[in-house]
């Protein structure tokens, strides 16, 4: 860890910033914003807490991408009582929510406005998109994820699984799906197994989502 860098130069922060993330491709790094003026609106990420001093830690962890997250759309969504949300998924403008105790799909218009409900077979644990039209559901009771139109409403297909999936997401004609806690398995959309790995995520997954060979818990 650094604790503390003599002030030379009014970016030094910056400049080791810098230096750290040129030298050491897995070190993640953040700045205390009050360590420097000239650095305030640069922006890093780190797991470790902020100095009251204005000192700089690094802490070594991997870290395969960066990326930076701006708030985009802020609104107030019209409540429904009783619900208990487990998932929602963006899709054709529509904010489609799995909610867990009323056993249906609570629709959103883009703006936060409600629109409509489609009522489910059973408590849904966790939904994904498969298209703009289709989303696939699991559910707490029964081994199976049904793909549903969010149109008309219609299970479309049955997938029959070994396990309840708690968590998943589909990517390019697969399912990838948290069994357990502790394993992934990667299906295609018969249900058949095509592989399966250790989750690398020691905590409870409650999210899942999958970008290209990405996969983020």
């Amino acid at each position: 860890m650094f604790q503390a860098v003599k002030r030379r130069k009014d970016n030094w922060a910056l400049l080791l910033l810098e230096a750290i993330k040129e030298t050491q491709e897995y070190v993640k790094v953040k700045m205390d914003p009050s360590a420097s003026q000239a650095c305030t609106n640069q922006r890093y990420h780190s797991d470790s807490t902020t100095s009251e001093k204005g000192y700089i830690f690094a802490e070594l962890v991997k870290s395969y991408f960066q990326f930076d997250v701006s708030l985009r759309l802020k609104f107030q969504l019209q409540p429904i009582k009783y619900s208990d949300i487990r998932g929602v998924i963006i899709t054709n403008n529509q904010l489609v929510f799995a909610d867990y105790a009323r056993n249906s799909l609570l629709i959103y218009d883009i703006n936060g406005s409600y629109n409509r409900e489609i009522k489910l077979s059973s408590n849904p644990l966790s939904i994904s998109e498969i298209n703009k039209d289709d989303v696939a559901v699991s559910y707490y009771r029964g081994q199976r994820i049904e793909i549903i139109s969010i149109n008309t409403g219609e299970v479309k297909k049955i997938i029959e699984t070994n396990d309840v999936i708690h968590v998943k997401s589909y990517q390019n004609g697969l399912i990838y799906a948290v069994v357990d806690d502790q394993n992934i398995d990667v299906m295609n959309m018969t249900g058949k197994l095509i592989r399966s790995f250790k989750c690398p995520s020691k905590s409870i997954v409650q999210c899942l989502s999958t970008d290209s060979d990405i996969m983020f818990f």
